[in-house]
């Protein structure tokens, strides 16, 4: 998929996401716990390059997002404080 950008980083729990190429007609994000336990779950079909996510309901710890779309999958680490 496209790149994406995701600050800050650590954060306190909201997240901005950029993506280079909002072409996509659908992005999924799912985020994972360091146990491999899926915590949240949202779907773009805004077709729009900035994208935030509320994740303050998350414990402090390190997340993954994996990131689906008509490009591929990717994965990002998160830092939540």
């Amino acid at each position: 998929p496209s790149d994406i950008v995701i600050y800050p980083n650590p954060s306190t729990g909201k997240i901005h996401l950029i993506m280079s190429d909002s072409n996509d007609k659908t992005t999924h994000f799912e985020v994972f716990n360091s146990i491999g336990e899926r915590v949240y779950f949202v779907t773009n079909t805004s077709f729009q390059r900035h994208f935030e996510m509320d994740l303050s309901g998350l414990s402090s710890g390190v997340y993954f997002m994996k990131t689906h779309s008509e490009k591929g999958v990717s994965n990002k680490r998160i830092v939540l404080r």
